[in-house]
């Protein structure tokens, strides 16, 4: 573990297993009427949204899920001239 990062931040994996994220700021933290956001710096992963205390995405591995989403129907169907993303998660597709 590294004691130089200056925040941890605690993701609850299941009722017996925890994960420490290192992180060199906040960059934002609130409390909607739905769920906590807060997005960190990560040197691991860049910036790093997490909600109710779960990573959703990061720098470093989010075009893993999009382009996932995306290039399968792409692929399907040929040459598009238009497309419609539903439920592109926080925007990034």
């Amino acid at each position: 573990m590294n004691d130089d990062a200056p925040i941890w931040l605690r993701e609850l994996v299941t009722p017996w297993d925890v994960y420490l994220h290192g992180a060199t700021a906040i960059v934002h933290a609130a409390r909607t009427q739905y769920q906590d956001v807060c997005i960190s710096d990560s040197p691991a992963c860049g910036r790093t949204q997490f909600l109710d205390g779960s990573v959703q995405s990061s720098q470093a591995d989010e075009f893993i899920y999009h382009e996932a989403l995306v290039q399968p129907a792409m692929y399907a169907v040929g040459a598009p001239r238009t497309a419609l993303v539903l439920g592109g998660g926080e925007g990034a597709t």
